[in-house]
């Protein structure tokens, strides 16, 4: 009887190949693994390490055959089989930026048992939330270099095999800001120009909304604004993106126009005709 011991284990596994024969009765004993190597059996057992993936070697196993040439010219040939579990950690992430926050998907890709078997996964990221789903997603708030780790286990066997790595994770941002290119006259009229000066990451402007302070408003990106009246006039300016995000900002007395500055009066309102009114 041709016997593997241990006859399971994890990727690489040594084992010894047995047989036991009585000195003498058989001659050029050999061992043939998987039906492709061939090693001599020059004791009753030999030390041998399955380090070569074979598809199945988990479920139905890799045979193992003892063969030798009997007195009578015959040749013995005992078998035996070995089931190895092979597990390779490997995973993939990507990011979703919404208004707020960045969500991450991760993937597990490992190409962990041959064939795939039973298997569980266990995920953490910076050693405190842990996933046990073969995929998941995590939202971040806040942008950096965060470490992902992801160990799998194959059920069956209890092997086991890990794979970590930073994944850089950027959060969407929109800061608005503009420029002005003339912002204060000593009297009207004042031509001014109003440019974006906003800062996007991972993100791109759309559109835009500029308020001026008088009642008037537009929506291009570079607009030029004539003031006709004295007065001091606040600016608002909304960016938003092709999500929907938005932020905006508003700068107070951003525009002065200089001037005499007053209101009609009259001594009468009404009257019956005709009304001499004086202003």
């Amino acid at each position: 009887k041709a016997q593997v011991w241990p006859d399971k284990g994890c990727f690489p596994h040594t084992a010894g190949l047995i047989f036991n024969t009585t000195s003498g009765q058989l001659k050029n004993m050999r061992w043939v693994i998987g039906g492709t190597d061939t090693i001599p059996a020059t004791q009753d057992t030999t030390q041998y390490t399955f380090n070569t993936i074979i598809d199945g070697m988990n479920t139905t196993g890799i045979e193992v055959s003892f063969l030798a040439d009997d007195t009578s010219g015959c040749v013995v040939n005992k078998t035996a089989k070995v089931l190895v579990s092979s597990v390779v950690a490997n995973f993939g992430t990507f990011p979703t930026y919404n208004c707020n926050n960045t969500d991450v998907s991760f993937f597990n890709t490992s190409t962990a048992l041959k064939p795939v078997g039973s298997a569980t996964f266990k995920w953490t990221i910076n050693d405190t939330f842990e996933h046990t789903w073969p995929s998941g997603r995590y939202a971040f708030y806040q942008k950096g270099n965060y470490k992902f780790k992801l160990v799998v286990t194959d059920a069956a066997f209890g092997c086991k095999a890990e794979e970590e790595k930073m994944v850089t994770v950027g959060v969407k941002k929109l800061s608005p800001d503009f420029k002005v290119d003339k912002t204060k006259i000593s009297c009207p009229p004042l031509v001014s120009t109003f440019t974006d000066n906003s800062t996007v990451e991972n993100t791109s402007i759309t559109n835009v909304l500029w308020r001026f302070g008088d009642g008037s408003a537009s929506t291009e990106f570079s607009p030029v604004k004539n003031y006709f009246y004295p007065g001091s006039y606040d600016i608002v300016y909304k960016i938003t993106d092709a999500r929907g995000c938005s932020d905006s900002i508003r700068v107070p007395g951003k525009i002065f126009v200089g001037g005499p500055q007053g209101s009609p009066t009259s001594d009468k309102e009404k009257g019956c005709s005709p009304l001499t009114v004086n202003f």
